[in-house]
């Protein structure tokens, strides 16, 4: 998080080059320096980057050997041996020129986040604009909501596949199975790696007695919960056709005034 605001800046100003001339973009020292200050800065990143291109292979089919599929690819991309590719250059800078205008509209529409992480914005979030506390504050702390997402992302699979299923329940279900709650503890196998002895959930590390109980009581309370989910839904697409009236309304009184 505490050079979120950098990398968006360094990427503005990047895209403002290659906007001007596209060929900025296919000069390897240019394009795979765009975050050279954040590469210096954050060891993780400089681990990374080692990782992928020096590191990380793949075995060739019918040999031995290993090769490093990102390294070829970054070969390919700025020194072609294809001609193919090396066809395809003129058009490539000209894209990247179109390309480039069109990250930049994006970046500054104030209508999306990352126009509050532009220095040249003025943003709140912006590199410029953040305090030495805030910036400490920021380390080591998640530069995204993929844990949120992920929730969100099993109560949609729920609601998809089971169709009328109650919202809480799908929702009990997305989080039960986030935080392995009734995990029995069976031993998982991976092609990665070795296999592991699994952690027993919360559910069965309950005495019988409280299982049996929460069991009793969610089967009680089932349908009252199946009623709330049912007027929470009324409420909402209530709201939601309230909404659209009001902006169909609007529309016709800005009408009338023309």
């Amino acid at each position: 998080v505490r050079c979120m605001g950098q990398a968006a800046d360094l990427l503005e100003a990047a895209m403002e080059e290659v906007k001007v001339d596209g060929a900025r973009l296919l000069e390897e020292d240019f394009a795979m320096g765009i975050f050279d200050k954040l590469v210096n800065k954050l060891p993780p990143l400089s681990l990374y980057l080692t990782h992928m291109y020096e590191v990380k292979a793949m075995a060739v089919i019918g040999g031995g050997d290993k090769a490093f599929p990102f390294s070829a690819l970054r070969a390919e991309l700025f020194s072609p041996s294809s001609q193919t590719n090396k066809d395809s250059t003129v058009i490539a800078t000209s894209l990247a020129s179109v390309a480039a205008a069109s990250i930049l509209s994006e970046l500054r529409d104030e209508k999306k986040a990352t126009a509050s992480y532009l220095s040249s914005l003025e943003g709140v979030f912006s590199w410029g604009q953040t305090s030495a506390i805030d910036h400490a504050a920021g380390m080591r702390k998640k530069a995204s909501n993929d844990d949120a997402e992920r929730a969100f992302g099993n109560l949609t699979s729920q609601l998809q596949f089971y169709g009328r299923v109650g919202l809480g329940s799908a929702g009990g279900v997305s989080q039960a199975r986030a935080n392995g709650d009734l995990s029995r503890g069976h031993e998982r196998r991976s092609q990665k790696k070795k296999s592991s002895k699994g952690k027993v959930g919360t559910f069965h590390l309950l005495p019988e007695q409280m299982r049996l109980s929460l069991i009793a009581v969610a089967m009680k309370d089932a349908a009252a919960a199946r009623k709330a989910d049912q007027a929470a839904l009324s409420r909402q697409r209530a709201a939601k056709q309230q909404k659209e009236k009001l902006a169909k309304e609007r529309a016709a009184e800005a009408k009338t005034e023309e």
